[in-house]
């Protein structure tokens, strides 16, 4: 049913920033999460303070200074500093009456809750959208509304408490519903249940955050694949470079022990000496035979070392 919401805000950067929502110039130059909103009617919307928003803050400001340091005793942390007011038009209610009708419920919360507590009221046109109503299955048409942001101020004291007490909070509504039976012919609190989101909307929901994920899968299976791809040949070049590896180390061991047989057999002969050092360098220390050279008689050199 239509009533009146009402929005604790206690934290002032909050505030400033739910401000900045509502202000028509702020809300052309910036992205919105709700995506209801559309932008090309965002100029049918009316401020009714005619502030911009960094006068708005600058009178929030204000107004809380001014409030403690002359009557407010509520100096707590976790006060509430403001309240955020969210008031439909009634469905039953013609287009060109809402800006009016908008225009009385403000001089309502003037006389409720004083002028000076006012921060900014601002009537949204453009969030009326088209929504399926499971109830009567059928497509339907949402309302403009006002958004309201009143400091909680109650004979001098910032108080929270009893501004959204439930006594107050009843009274506003029946007074707003009576201004609209008496004056637009129509109902504020109709008894109605508030729009849900239909099961196909919850379902057209779900179905594209599961193809989403479903893409992030598959992009993540792909990646992985390529990956593992690049893994198999990797480990296929490292297994070629171990097996000529493996088959150096043999033919330098094998050149190794035939170096040393060598010199053991003929050790007057440099060449082999020579040799030895060239493997020594690319292999490594050889079991060379570090001893004074043994005088051999003169003979042709024989280097079948196999005999």
């Amino acid at each position: 049913m239509a009533s009146v919401n009402f929005e604790k805000l206690k934290d002032v950067s909050t505030i400033k920033a739910k401000i900045r929502h509502c202000n028509k110039e702020e809300r052309l130059i910036h992205t919105h999460s709700n995506k209801e909103i559309d932008t090309t009617k965002t100029n049918e919307n009316i401020s009714f303070t005619r502030l911009d928003y960094r006068g708005t803050c600058k009178k929030f400001d204000d107004r809380i200074k001014n409030l403690d340091e002359t009557t407010n005793t509520n100096k707590r942390k976790d006060r509430v500093l403001c309240f955020g007011l969210n008031i439909p038009a009634p469905e039953e209610m013609k287009l060109e009456d809402t800006e009016p009708f908008f225009r009385d419920v403000i001089k309502i919360l003037c006389n409720r809750m004083g002028a000076d507590n006012i921060v900014s009221a601002d009537a949204h046109y453009d969030e009326i959208h088209d929504y399926y109503d499971p109830v009567e299955d059928r497509v339907r048409t949402s309302t403009p509304h006002l958004q309201a942001y009143v400091i909680p101020e109650i004979n001098g004291v910032l108080d929270g408490k009893r501004f959204s007490s439930r006594t107050n909070m009843v009274s506003l509504n029946k007074e707003i519903d009576k201004l609209c039976r008496e004056k637009y012919q129509c109902q504020f609190m109709t008894g109605k249940k508030p729009r849900k989101r239909s099961v196909e909307e919850l379902k057209a929901i779900t179905n594209k955050e599961t193809e989403e994920r479903i893409r992030q899968l598959e992009q993540a299976k792909e990646e992985l694949k390529n990956v593992k791809g690049l893994t198999q040949e990797l480990s296929h070049e490292l297994d070629v470079i171990v097996q000529s590896n493996k088959e150096m180390m043999n033919a330098l061991t094998y050149i190794r022990d035939l170096a040393n047989r060598a010199m053991k057999k003929y050790p007057n002969d440099k060449n082999f000496w020579k040799f030895a050092d060239i493997v020594d360098k690319v292999f490594g220390k050889t079991e060379q035979i570090k001893q004074k050279p043994i005088p051999q008689p003169q003979r042709q050199p024989d280097y079948d070392l196999e005999r």
